[in-house]
């Protein structure tokens, strides 16, 4: 999944898994794997697993999965609304990107990031 500029986000899945519970809580996963360096503040790095639940809302602050205006998806940070009511997607790079945003119409969250697994 794109850390960086929207992709489609069906491209990116690379394999739909069961998750231990006691580890990762329930829900509908899936796991990504993150591309880009648009999220490294996040944690998230270029080559990282993100573990995304499902789900159509997201709280203020919340690591998404979300469409943008050309409904191509992209994993930034929901940083809430603007002036003008259009949704602020958040990059988490300042040094490479700093004040970077996303403004979409609308926030069309196809899931949540919960977990990010890395290689050692």
């Amino acid at each position: 999944m794109p850390c960086g500029e929207a992709q489609p986000e069906e491209e990116y899945v690379e394999e739909y898994v069961n998750l231990p519970t006691n580890l990762f809580g329930k829900g509908d996963f899936y796991i990504l794997r993150a591309k880009g360096d648009s999220m490294e503040d996040a944690g998230i790095s270029e080559g990282d697993l993100v573990v995304i639940l499902k789900q159509p809302t997201a709280e203020v602050g919340d690591i998404v999965v979300a469409l943008d205006d050309q409904n191509q998806n992209t994993l930034k940070r929901f940083g809430g609304f603007d002036d003008n009511h259009r949704v602020i997607l958040e990059y988490m790079n300042e040094d490479v990107y700093p004040g970077k945003t996303i403004l979409v119409k609308e926030l069309m969250v196809q899931g949540i990031a919960k977990h990010v697994i890395k290689s050692l």
